[in-house]
């Protein structure tokens, strides 16, 4: 159960996406900071507890942003799994990973959260949202992901005992 300890975390980084980040964009474009706990967590920890994360935090998105349950949960463990897996053979050493990672899964995050919303009936402009939300938030996760994952470097290794791994 220790290994959970950061979940107030995510519970914190949820609540501030839907209320502070709004407050900090550009174009229409904000850091996703339950993403890039999520890419941040499946690099530390390896994909299970990753997931949970992940999961986690969209269900905290969907109950806090009003969209349809389920929605923000499976963009977000489509949007992080894929770069983790593609991107896994650079090592975890890789000083490039995280950012690699983040901005992939936002690309990705979006693409599937555009066609959940075409799906269900929704508007979506896909080039508007893939130039003036997706590039700058693109942006914003590439530099901010290098403190979170140093965040939560921390808390992971906190929470592991010496000579544990994953």
């Amino acid at each position: 159960m220790i290994r959970y300890f950061g979940l107030p975390l995510l519970i914190l980084a949820a609540v501030l996406q839907v209320t502070v980040v709004p407050e900090f964009r550009i174009a229409d474009g904000g850091p996703d900071l339950v993403l890039m706990m999520g890419v941040s967590w499946i690099l530390l920890a390896g994909m299970d507890e990753g997931l949970i994360w992940t999961i986690f935090g969209g269900l905290l998105l969907d109950v806090l942003q009003g969209t349809p349950m389920g929605t923000a949960a499976l963009a977000l463990v489509v949007a992080v799994s894929l770069p983790a897996v593609a991107l896994g053979q650079l090592g975890r050493g890789s000083a490039l990973l995280p950012a690699l990672a983040a901005v992939s899964a936002t690309g990705i995050y979006h693409l599937v959260l555009m066609v959940l919303y075409i799906v269900i009936g929704a508007p979506a402009d896909i080039g508007y949202t893939l130039l003036y939300v997706t590039l700058p938030t693109a942006i914003f996760n590439a530099v901010l992901i290098i403190p979170v994952y140093r965040l939560l470097g921390v808390v992971y290794s906190a929470t592991r005992p010496p000579g544990v791994t994953g």
